[in-house]
C-alpha cells in the first residue's frame, strides 16, 4: 500500500512539472539604456494551470547581486516588458552593497543618488487559468 502510494505521489508530481512546462506564458523584460539591451538574470517564482500549482523560492536583490553583471543606467532608460501581463509587474530597489531598500512599487524610479543598485521585477504572465510569476533581476549604477 505504501509503495502504491508513493507511486501515485510521484506520478502527480510529475504530472505537476509537465504540465508547467508544457504552458509557459512568460514574456520578456529588458531594460534599454542608450543604444543597449540588457537583458536580465531570471528565477522562476510560481505556476498555475487547471488548479495544479508550483512554487518557487522568491529571491531578495542582495542575495544574487554577485551573480548580475552591472550597466551604467542612463537618463533616457526604458523598461521594456513584451507578452500578456496577467498583473501589473512590482518594482523592489536596493542599494549595494549594504542590501538597503530604496523603494517598491509599482512603478519604478531611476534614483538620483550615485551608486549601484540591484533592481528585481516581479511579473505574472498568462491569464487567471493558467499563468506564471518570474523574477527578473538587474545590476546597475548611477555614475557621479
Amino acid at each position: 500500500m505504501f509503495k502504491r502510494i508513493c507511486c501515485l505521489l510521484l506520478a502527480l508530481g510529475m504530472l505537476l512539472l509537465c504540465s508547467c512546462s508544457l504552458f509557459d506564458p512568460q514574456g520578456r523584460v529588458r531594460i534599454v539604456s542608450g543604444k543597449e539591451t540588457y537583458k536580465p538574470v531570471t528565477y522562476f517564482q510560481y505556476s498555475l494551470r487547471a488548479g495544479l500549482a508550483a512554487d518557487g523560492r522568491l529571491r531578495q536583490p542582495a542575495e544574487v547581486a554577485d551573480e548580475l553583471d552591472a550597466f551604467v543606467l542612463g537618463e533616457d532608460y526604458e523598461i521594456v516588458i513584451q507578452g500578456s501581463v496577467w498583473n501589473p509587474p512590482e518594482y523592489l530597489l536596493v542599494s549595494l552593497p549594504e542590501g538597503e531598500y530604496v523603494d517598491s512599487g509599482p512603478a519604478f524610479v531611476r534614483p538620483q543618488d550615485p551608486g549601484t543598485y540591484v533592481l528585481r521585477i516581479l511579473a505574472s504572465w498568462g491569464n487567471d487559468k493558467r499563468n506564471a510569476g518570474y523574477q527578473y533581476f538587474f545590476k546597475f549604477t548611477i555614475p557621479d
